[in-house]
């Protein structure tokens, strides 16, 4: 009894670990979401069906660059640039 217990136990593992494996292979959860730590303030871009934006201002205007992130309140006109200065290395410069 206790073998087929074990037998039956360890089948029951394995497939449930699969079935998650299987699960969570086909998701990109972080597929359209750019998080960056700068100051030591979070600043999250989210990919919409019209372009990025920052989770805390939805009005400004997102547009990644070839070195980074071009951002603009379009309502006070500032502009700001994220890029990488090293790896994982965020610096926001203001214009």
């Amino acid at each position: 009894m206790k073998r087929t217990l074990t037998a039956a136990s360890l089948a029951l593992a394995l497939s449930t670990n699969l079935l998650a494996t299987e699960a969570t292979a086909d998701e990109a959860l972080m597929d359209g979401v750019r998080p960056f730590i700068c100051d030591g303030e979070a600043v999250v871009f989210l990919e919409k069906n019209n372009g990025w934006v920052i989770s805390t201002d939805p009005t400004a205007e997102v547009k990644p660059l070839d070195n980074g992130w071009r951002y603009e309140d379009t309502l006070s006109g500032d502009v700001w640039y994220l890029r990488e200065e090293s790896r994982n290395s965020w610096v926001i410069e203001a214009f």
